[in-house]
């Protein structure tokens, strides 16, 4: 894939997550570096800072991972290897879910979604 096009893909993507109020709401900022978006999201007194790649995007999922601290305690999320949920690379490589990389799709698991999806599993 182009990285060009996957910048103003995942450009685009920002755009959407800005324009939520979850932003706000959650008290998340959001950075972008190159081919990374990072949104620092403080939950119960704990900053977590989520690193979503959108290298070869949107063919593929982009990578979601923590920078720093991880929410281990949070299920479907380990450390080692990951966010387990439709919609991250992990889910389709490091949890054998191959099967399921037919099910990637970029509107479907924007990243809006994504990340308010990740934060509730952390505060649960």
């Amino acid at each position: 894939m182009d990285d060009e096009l996957s910048k103003t893909k995942m450009a685009d993507q920002v755009e959407r997550l800005e324009a939520t109020s979850l932003v706000e709401r959650n008290g998340w900022a959001v950075k972008v570096d190159d081919m990374d978006v990072f949104v620092d999201m403080p939950v119960d007194g704990t900053e977590y800072t989520l690193a979503v790649n959108f290298d070869n995007f949107p063919q593929q999922a982009p990578s979601y991972q923590f920078d720093g601290k991880w929410p281990d305690h949070a299920r479907g999320i380990r450390s080692d290897k990951g966010i387990c949920i439709d919609g991250t690379r992990e889910c389709y490589t490091n949890y054998n879910h191959d099967e399921r990389e037919d099910d990637w799709d970029p509107e479907k698991y924007d990243l809006p979604s994504m990340v308010h999806k990740i934060h509730g599993m952390i505060r649960s």
